[in-house]
């Protein structure tokens, strides 16, 4: 089972209008897709509430300390991973004043990627690079154990099948498959993601080891200078 990260309860004093309000901004469907598919999303949150609350994981100190660390999540993220699913709506940002999800809700989302260890939302991305939110140290030691791998693994997907090629998760093989056709085109049309032929950033270098100490704000980071472990990125 894939472990999530990235996916969260509603925050704090959320109103249910405002939830409701951002979830209806459906996609068109695609012919190959069922309708059920959408309850059935809406009967998986049967344990949202037991999930984390992103306003209370921001860490401003951890994100302007940590610059190589966040561009390796990036490129992770966004173009090292593989489509588990999508859904047929965006997803919505959990901090109710982002104009950056009011005015484009695209850049939420609709799909679920995978590495084949951890699955996260789309727009995961969206909460690190605008909210500061900090993912869990698990994850953090994850990516970086894993950068490389996923690097060479692009690379040899992309020499077998070109660059013009999304790619989703096998269930069955445990590894990467080509999307249909069709649905790779809805995907492109509706979604953030891009072919590997349309990437804008190569993956950045890997940051070394100690820029990926943990800098608790209470420490070096609030109110002092921080020390060369958690500055050098």
């Amino acid at each position: 089972m894939l472990r999530e990260v990235g996916f969260w309860c509603e925050p704090t004093g959320a109103r249910d209008s405002d939830s409701a309000a951002h979830e209806s901004t459906p996609l068109k469907a695609q012919d190959s897709l069922a309708v059920a598919r959408a309850a059935a999303e809406v009967d998986d949150r049967r344990g949202v509430e037991a999930r984390p609350d992103p306003t209370k994981l921001v860490d401003h100190a951890w994100f302007m300390t940590h610059s190589g660390l966040v561009s390796m999540l990036e490129w992770y993220l966004v173009d090292g991973a593989f489509i588990e699913s999508h859904e047929l709506a965006y997803s919505y940002c959990r901090f109710p004043k982002c104009t950056v999800a009011k005015y484009k809700p695209s850049t939420m989302g609709a799909c679920t990627l995978t590495d084949g260890v951890y699955c996260w939302p789309e727009g995961y991305w969206h909460y690190i690079r605008h909210h500061h939110v900090r993912p869990p140290q698990d994850f953090l030691d994850h990516v970086t154990s894993n950068y490389r791998r996923a690097i060479l693994a692009l690379k040899a997907l992309s020499r077998e099948h070109g660059e013009d090629v999304l790619f989703g998760w096998d269930p069955q093989t445990r590894g990467p498959a080509p999307l249909p056709s069709v649905t790779q085109a809805w995907i492109l049309d509706n979604c953030t993601l891009r072919l590997p032929s349309d990437a804008k950033k190569t993956p950045p270098a890997e940051t070394h080891s100690w820029d990926l100490l943990a800098c608790s704000p209470s420490s070096c980071c609030a109110g002092a200078t921080p020390s060369a472990a958690c500055s050098l990125s």
